[in-house]
């Protein structure tokens, strides 16, 4: 079971998109690293799973059961 499963996450500001249909699942004990640059979303992506951003289209689950949006 998948720890963090992000599936079609889409976010966008006055017709910005910030992401679109972004899919991201990450295991236990796994570790990734996020790059890209400025603008890319990266930060947009941090909000969505902290729940400081509700996404407009998508999931996105802790644990396969905790709904974080």
């Amino acid at each position: 079971q998948a720890l963090l499963y992000l599936d079609g996450v889409s976010v966008s500001f006055d017709g910005f998109k910030a992401l679109s249909n972004l899919s991201l699942v990450m295991d236990p004990g796994e570790m990734r690293a996020v790059i890209g640059p400025n603008g890319a979303g990266k930060t947009t992506m941090m909000d969505v799973i902290t729940g400081k951003t509700r996404p407009h289209e998508g999931s996105v689950l802790f644990q396969g059961s905790h709904d974080l949006t």
